[in-house]
């Protein structure tokens, strides 16, 4: 049985004389990091961590957005919005507990600010013009109870609406929505 000549752990072979092993830095690194620890990182003008919050975090905003205005497209501009004011208070010095609930709480003001704003929408059914809460109700009979909810949530203050849907739909504690 031949034997193999075992290198020494100073010498390199072939492949790391070519192509040195990379460290943990870059993106890479910041992927890891809490989201508190990108916040540090980001207020010190590393866009790689804003990037990294914003791929995190985006989505749920989105969803969470979408869920209050009813509008794909305006949930849409919320969510870039609330990004831009999240990171320009950020740079001003806002120095959040837990980056998540404050980033949520930035979307909710975001929200109410567009609906109070927002115009009516009128939209043809049959020939006949309904505003956008009958329009966003179910078309199919069959869904009552649903109507039923979501009618119901309707009628709901907006801060429990939104207490509510960060409970439900996001999954916070209870104590991150308070």
């Amino acid at each position: 049985m031949a034997m193999l000549p075992v290198q020494a752990p100073s010498e390199q072979g072939p492949i790391e004389q070519i192509r040195p092993r990379l460290t943990g830095s870059g993106r890479r690194g910041l992927a890891g990091l809490s989201d508190e620890a990108l916040v540090a990182v980001a207020t010190e003008g590393d866009e790689r961590a804003f990037e990294i919050l914003y791929e995190r975090h985006s989505p749920a905003i989105l969803r969470y957005s979408r869920s209050l205005l009813r509008s794909t497209q305006e949930a849409e501009d919320v969510k870039q919005e609330v990004f831009v004011l999240a990171i320009s208070a950020l740079r001003r010095g806002a120095e959040p507990d837990a980056f998540r609930p404050w980033l949520y709480r930035v979307a909710h003001n975001a929200c109410m600010s567009h609906l109070r704003v927002r115009r009516p929408v009128l939209v043809a059914d049959h020939g006949v013009l309904i505003g956008p809460a009958g329009a966003a109700e179910p078309v199919d009979g069959h869904r009552e109870e649903l109507r039923q909810l979501l009618d119901d949530i309707g009628k709901l203050p907006d801060v429990q609406r939104g207490a509510l849907l960060l409970r439900e739909m996001d999954g916070f504690s209870y104590e991150q929505v308070g």
